[in-house]
C-alpha cells in the first residue's frame, strides 16, 4: 500500500564507506553504506531510498529501506535496484489501495 515502509535484502553492492573485513559482521555504528550509491525505481519512477547499507551484525548482507510513495498506482509493479549502470533482476511489488 502507498505509505508503507519496505525492507528488502540484496548482495553484491560492493565496497562501503566504513570498510568491513571479509567474513566479519557489519557494524551498527557507524553504519557501512556502499560507496557507489544505488537508485531504486517502481515502474520506472525513482523512489527515495531511506537506507542502503550492510545489515548490522550480519555478514555480507545489504539492506534497502524505502517508503512506497503516496502516488504509487495499484497493481503488480516492477521494482528495480540500479547501480553503476547494472540492474537487479526485476521483482514484482504488488500494490493495493484501500
Amino acid at each position: 500500500m502507498p505509505g508503507e515502509y519496505i525492507v528488502f535484502y540484496v548482495a553484491g553492492l560492493g565496497p562501503t564507506d566504513n570498510p568491513v573485513a571479509s567474513g566479519s559482521p557489519s557494524p551498527s555504528s557507524p553504519l557501512a553504506r556502499p560507496t557507489d550509491k544505488p537508485t531504486l525505481t517502481i515502474n520506472g519512477a525513482n523512489v527515495p531510498i531511506l537506507f542502503v547499507g550492510l545489515t548490522p551484525t550480519l555478514v555480507g548482507l545489504y539492506q534497502v529501506n524505502f517508503q512506497v510513495p503516496a502516488d504509487t498506482p495499484a497493481g503488480d509493479l516492477q521494482l528495480l535496484l540500479v547501480q553503476s549502470g547494472g540492474q537487479s533482476n526485476a521483482t514484482i511489488l504488488p500494490v493495493i489501495h484501500k
